[in-house]
């Protein structure tokens, strides 16, 4: 009889034990939870609508994060656009925004490779746990001495590019058909053949367009800066 007391007395010290258990870890998940939970939103602001940046040179775009309505937690940046020939690197992995301070996050761009000259959209993603936006900008790599645009596919690439006063910029043909490369102003005229190639030094500052005659939808811009 004692024992059969003994074993309903272990069984009843292990049921409260277990019941005790189950209490501090739902408590416990609930506390984790609570912690976790993501409320608000925030707002990112670039400083700067254009980037410039050398070729083989370093520049930074510069964001400032705030909370809206009690958004604590971290956020992170993601490139969105395909950058060839372009290093893209940030000051941290990950952003921390609270209310009542501003989040500063820096973004570095190194254009490591010719094929990087000319103006990209970029489109920068920031996340944090539920809310993605994004940010758009234009992101001008410049180029000096010699540039080269190919045409392909009817169109030339790059359409838009910056260069230092004195390049020399080489078109080339790879399309299977004649195009021309036509001053809307009548400074240069060039007829190519496929694999062909053409150049024109731009000693004059300023903004030049351009088209291809046979396909005058195919159109591009020259903006010339000064020698530094």
């Amino acid at each position: 009889m004692k024992n059969n007391y003994l074993i309903i007395g272990l069984i009843s010290v292990l049921i409260v034990g277990i019941g005790i258990y189950f209490l501090i870890v739902e408590n416990g998940s609930n506390d984790v939870v609570q912690t976790t939970v993501e409320q608000g939103s925030f707002d990112v602001k670039l400083k700067e609508d254009e980037i410039k940046v050398f070729l083989n040179e370093k520049n930074q775009a510069n964001f400032i994060l705030t909370s809206k309505d009690g958004f604590n937690s971290n956020v992170k940046f993601i490139t969105k656009t395909p950058l060839m020939g372009i290093k893209v690197s940030f000051d941290n992995p990950e952003y921390h925004v609270s209310a009542g301070a501003e989040t500063k996050a820096t973004i570095f761009f190194e254009p490591i490779n010719e094929i990087a000259v000319g103006q990209h959209n970029v489109t920068l993603v920031i996340k944090s746990q539920k809310i993605t936006k994004d940010v758009n900008f234009i992101l001008d790599v410049i180029g000096e001495g010699e540039v080269r645009i190919t045409i392909e596919n009817y169109n030339f690439d790059p359409q838009i590019i910056t260069v230092v006063q004195g390049t020399k910029i080489v078109w080339y043909n790879k399309d299977d058909v004649i195009h021309t490369v036509t001053s809307n102003i009548d400074i240069f005229d060039l007829d190519m053949e496929r694999q062909e190639y053409e150049n024109v030094t731009f000693n004059d500052i300023g903004t030049f367009t351009y088209l291809c005659s046979p396909h005058p939808y195919m159109t591009g811009i020259i903006n010339v800066i000064p020698r530094r």
